[in-house]
């Protein structure tokens, strides 16, 4: 016969097994209906706004729906705060909007240990709503969430959040991630491409340096070819044409100005899409590339990835469209601020065409 002892003594065990496998599985987020603490007591009439702001559809519709991590949190001086007002504002619009569309499911975290990689990697996207301050100092933290971004997944900040990882008087603790979240830095490496590795003269002499060569690459995220008297001579070197393209085929965008329009028409990628290229030069040298469709009257052109412009100047509106196109228009305007130039954003805008006889 067993004992009273013999009984409690394995009930004892299995309680605190079921404890500690309980405590061991809890998760550091939660699903946005069981996480309505980060979205409310908010008017009714805000709720009312937001509403009928979301759209009733996706733009595009996953096969199944994403997981969107949406993180908040306001550090200073090591101690977390409330945080901006609009906070559970904004957390409400996303997670309705993800109901409303069907095209994520949202679930919210506070707690840092949500970048440990077995938990982030659960996600398809994150958000960090109106995050201030530095958040974590873990270098191991920091490298998942950058892995995470590396790999492809999504990452958007909302208000603040450029203030992540920052707290005065030191204001870029986490370089990375202020690249990452797109502050205004080198978002371009400048690479110069040639046949040879010998500096190329201009016709004024000047020599332009050689980075690489084309046998050496030929898979550039955006390629730049640029115009001039010896752009023409060049279309006869045949394996000079055929890595354009191939780079061009490769590049997330395509740009060509004055006569390079003409060089980069006379491959055959521009065939059938509109194109522009010099004005005083335009009916001598269209006819080289005649399966493009030609804009007489235009600054600059933009026509699926690939962007062609007048002569010169006009090469400089088309460049600061194509930064606004990859990293939005606050950040074009910025830089022609500082180049303290005046952008003609028009694209038709065009007195050229006229001067030209072209119109």
């Amino acid at each position: 016969m067993l004992r009273q002892k013999d009984i409690i003594v394995p009930l004892i065990a299995v309680l605190c097994l079921c404890l500690i496998t309980k405590t061991s599985i809890a998760q550091p987020f939660k699903p946005a209906e069981k996480a309505k603490s980060f979205y409310s007591n908010l008017p009714d009439s805000a709720i009312e706004l937001i509403n009928n702001a979301i759209p009733g559809a996706a733009v595009y519709s996953p096969n199944k729906p994403k997981k969107l991590l949406v993180f908040n949190m306001d550090v200073w001086d090591g101690e977390i705060r409330a945080g901006h007002p609009s906070v559970p504002y904004a957390n409400y619009m996303l997670q309705m909007m993800g109901k409303k569309t069907g095209a994520y499911e949202t679930y919210f975290s506070n707690d840092t240990m949500v970048f440990e990689s077995a938990n982030l990697n659960q996600f398809d996207a994150i958000c960090f709503n109106n995050t201030v301050g530095v958040l974590f100092k873990d270098p191991g933290l920091r490298n998942n969430l950058l892995e995470y971004v590396y790999s492809g997944k999504g990452f958007f900040g909302i208000h603040a959040a450029g203030a992540t990882f920052c707290q005065w008087p030191v204001y870029d603790q986490f370089p990375e991630f202020g690249e990452m979240l797109g502050g205004f830095g080198e978002q371009f490496e400048i690479i110069t491409v040639a046949k040879g590795s010998d500096p190329v003269p201009s016709v004024h002499g000047q020599k332009i340096g050689i980075d690489k060569t084309i046998a050496e690459k030929n898979d550039y995220d955006v390629l730049f070819i640029p115009g001039g008297d010896s752009a023409l001579i060049e279309a006869q070197d045949q394996e000079l044409m055929d890595w354009i393209r191939v780079a061009s085929a490769n590049a997330e965008r395509v740009m060509a100005v004055c006569t390079g329009t003409v060089l980069l028409g006379m491959t055959g990628v521009l065939d059938g899409r509109k194109a522009t290229t010099n004005k005083l030069d335009f009916t001598k040298t269209v006819p080289l590339a005649p399966h493009v469709d030609w804009v007489k009257e235009a600054r600059w052109v933009e026509d699926g990835k690939f962007f062609t412009s007048s002569g010169v100047s006009a090469g400089m509106d088309m460049a600061l469209a194509v930064m606004a196109d990859l990293f939005g228009m606050a950040l074009a305007d910025k830089i022609a601020l500082s180049c303290e130039y005046e952008w003609h954003k028009d694209a038709s805008r065009d007195p050229f065409a006229k001067l030209a006889g072209l119109i």
